[in-house]
């Protein structure tokens, strides 16, 4: 089915960055020439995976209490602007490998919203996620907040190719990717 490729591809991928490390670190340990510097970035590549990996089985089991109704939020006031910086900082020590990051605030720095702040978390971070996807090295992504009044928008820019007319309309069909 749709739903099993997907899942298996999407599993698969950071599955295969943890072994291609492991046996990294293992084959240059054993030849005693893996300096501290190696170390630390194939372990932080590793980290990389697995969080990857707990956001893709965070979603799945959200999708599936979606559908049975089961689903629980726990709306309070998030406060905005540090939340998306949170995400930002993050990804970008996790990510920063040949892209320009920037962060801009618009208007009020202490604008508050009212979400789910696990969910909104997991959004900005899969917006970023796809801009990191989609730019090509050497390019720009950029998080943009803007507040107005009762207003606040998050928005993610980068350069890459867009989203063609053909899957526009598909954009939020099931398992759709």
């Amino acid at each position: 089915s749709d739903l099993t490729s997907m899942l298996v591809h999407d599993l698969n991928s950071p599955l295969t960055t943890i072994k291609g490390y492991r046996q990294y670190l293992q084959i240059q340990t054993k030849k005693s020439v893996l300096n501290k510097a190696e170390f630390m970035d194939s372990n932080q590549r590793i980290l990389e995976a697995v969080y990857d990996m707990e956001s893709l089985i965070r979603g799945i089991l959200d999708s599936h209490k979606m559908e049975e109704g089961a689903m629980s939020f726990n709306i309070t006031r998030v406060p905005c602007v540090k939340l998306v910086r949170e995400v930002f900082e993050r990804f970008v020590v996790q990510k920063n490998k040949n892209r320009i990051f920037e962060f801009e605030v618009r208007g009020d720095e202490d604008c508050v919203v009212l979400a789910d702040r696990d969910l909104l978390y997991r959004v900005i971070q899969n917006l970023l996620m796809n801009a990191y996807k989609f730019t090509q090295p050497e390019n720009l992504i950029k998080v943009l907040i803007s507040s107005h009044e009762n207003e606040v928008e998050i928005g993610v820019e980068d350069t890459g190719q867009g989203i063609s007319p053909h899957f526009k309309e598909k954009l939020f069909t099931k398992f759709f990717q």
